[in-house]
């Protein structure tokens, strides 16, 4: 999804002016030198325990490549009619576009770096940016000002949120607190919506009105640049899945466990025995229970599906016949109105020389979004770049527009911790139950969730635990 911490940096910076390649550069110079730290090997056990993996996505895949490797028998079962889950790289007209995660989130240590370059996927920095206001032109002086001051005083409010407030609250009713004690003007109160929602909203993809101000920034995170992977995220997918067992359209419907074996039965009546079994369904499929389980999951389990959040986050590609915007920048930031309404674009024509923009709709305004017509949606986009680029701009001739939140075999972004939840939650999501049933995806884990990094780590994870057993 959108750089998670290179986007963060960028609207901090942009406030003073002190956005360069410099940093890009001396940064990438080191990308030889990086080594990666969470390598995993093991020999090869020749077991005959039978595994199913419910999932092909990121965090299935890894999990099967880590048993394979390890000379399991194993089998995945995959709802969709492709593998990558939701990362899901497209072809658009021949160019590669990802339509879900998309970045390597911090380079130096991260496992996606050393499979892109085994899976000789491409990469490139997206870090320069401009902003405009809401009016459509580039922050004044006196606006940078205003962006600066409440940058410099959030980390202050938010250690007051977190550390010294006697109750968990939303991120909303904090930031709101914030502009009334403060006593900030409209102006200044829009600067400081648009600041927290690029900050966090643009980053998580859960709603300022449902993440909890205690724990929204758990987990840990990797060093260095974001990279934009050229290629996409599917290069790596296929090189992780190369030779591995995998059964496309078979949607399951029920899994039986107990007496330390299981079954898998599909949406065919069709079962599928196993000594153990893997899940990576997506947090949202989960919470809609459209699989069964039989017997019922143990109820901290439960109780950790329903305490997690499900994000929103979508992206609109919009392709034209030639860019009339700025070609020097990655991203085009926005200060909206209505908070969080198309507040950053990508630059697809710097990042892969396409003369496409790519605009990002999350949070409350992204799942508002889900029920419009692809024309309306793109009549939004439009009326934000209008008002920076003027009236006269052409109409895209090219389009993609994306809904997870609607998409029955994702039903969301990815996860988030909500208000009067606790991150030790996603330690029960991950936890195994009868030694049989095992589980993993980006919403499992507890170090980097809702990251792609995060899904393959928690699959070799679940991988492991079989095998140590």
């Amino acid at each position: 999804m959108l750089s998670r911490r290179d986007f963060v940096k960028l609207i901090a910076l942009m406030a003073t002016g002190t956005v360069g390649t410099a940093c890009a550069l001396e940064d990438f110079a080191e990308f030889e030198e990086e080594m990666d730290t969470h390598t995993t090997t093991h020999s090869e056990t020749g077991s005959s325990d039978r595994v199913i993996i419910i999932g092909a996505g990121m965090s299935g895949v890894a999990a099967a490549r880590t048993l394979v490797d390890a000379g399991y028998t194993v089998k995945i079962l995959e709802a969709r009619d492709r593998i990558g889950g939701r990362t899901h790289t497209a072809s658009w007209d021949g160019t590669p576009v990802d339509l879900g995660g998309a970045w390597i989130h911090g380079r130096l240590g991260n496992p996606m770096t050393r499979l892109a370059r085994q899976a000789d996927a491409r990469t490139t920095p997206t870090e320069e940016d401009i902003t405009y206001g809401t009016n459509g032109q580039p922050l004044s002086a006196q606006e940078k000002e205003l962006l600066q001051s409440f940058t410099s005083g959030w980390g202050d409010w938010l250690y007051y949120g977190q550390e010294e407030a006697d109750y968990d609250q939303s991120l909303q009713a904090l930031l709101e607190q914030i502009i009334a004690e403060e006593g900030l003007s409209a102006e200044e109160a829009r600067l400081a919506r648009f600041y927290i929602s690029a900050l966090i909203e643009q980053d998580y993809a859960g709603s300022l009105q449902q993440m909890s101000t205690y724990w929204f920034d758990e987990g840990s995170g990797f060093g260095g640049i974001d990279l934009l992977l050229v290629d996409g995220y599917g290069k790596i997918v296929d090189h992780l899945a190369q030779g591995i067992d995998i059964q496309l359209n078979t949607p399951i419907q029920t899994i039986r466990w107990g007496n330390d074996t299981a079954t898998i039965i599909d949406q065919n009546g069709e079962s599928y025995p196993a000594d153990y079994v893997i899940v990576t369904l997506p947090l949202g499929v989960l919470k809609s229970n459209t699989v069964s389980f039989q017997p019922s999951l143990p109820a901290a389990k439960q109780s950790a599906i329903s305490q997690l959040g499900i994000s929103v986050f979508n992206k609109c590609y919009l392709r034209f016949d030639e860019v009339f915007w700025p070609e020097d920048y990655d991203w085009l930031a926005y200060v909206p109105e209505q908070q969080n309404r198309w507040p950053s674009w990508l630059n697809l024509d710097k990042a892969i020389g396409l003369p496409a923009l790519v605009g990002y709709s999350t949070a409350d305004y992204g799942r508002r979004l889900e029920s419009w017509s692809d024309a309306n949606i793109i009549a939004d986009a439009m009326d934000v770049l209008r008002t920076i680029f003027g009236p006269n701009i052409p109409e895209p001739n090219d389009s993609i527009i994306t809904r997870w939140l609607s998409d029955p075999y994702s039903r969301g972004s990815y996860s988030f911790i909500a208000v009067n939840s606790h991150p030790s939650v996603r330690q029960d999501l991950a936890a195994q139950v009868d030694d049989t049933l095992f589980f993993a995806g980006e919403a499992t884990s507890s170090d980097y969730p809702s990251t792609v990094h995060g899904a393959y780590l928690s699959g070799v994870r679940a991988a492991e635990e079989i095998i140590n057993m």
